[in-house]
């Protein structure tokens, strides 16, 4: 009876520390509502950068589009994705793509 008890609590204790703390894991830029309504067009670099931060893409053959990504999985969620596309002409933005 008592090694029943034992292998009872022993076997409950392995079953409780068994449960996974899942964390959620944010990667990229923080893409807010408020910094998507400051953004325009007609805004140089500088002023994106202040409203956006430094983008996470710089197109290696073209500087003038720049991609800010954001991704969220939130424990038991589906995953969040995000992506703005900021393209310039002539030092200023001429294209806003978002995926919202």
């Amino acid at each position: 009876m008592k090694n029943t008890s034992l292998c009872l609590i022993a076997a409950a204790l392995l079953i409780a520390g068994c449960t996974m703390h899942r964390i959620d894991i944010q990667q990229g830029n923080i893409i807010t509502p408020e910094m998507l309504q400051a953004l325009k067009v007609g805004m140089n670099r500088e002023q994106v950068r202040l409203v956006m931060g430094t983008p996470l893409i710089i197109d290696s053959f073209d500087e003038n589009r720049w991609v800010y990504l954001y991704s969220m999985q939130r424990a038991g969620k589906p995953l969040e994705r995000r992506h703005v596309i900021v393209e310039f002409a002539d030092g200023r933005v001429a294209k806003i793509s978002n995926s919202e």
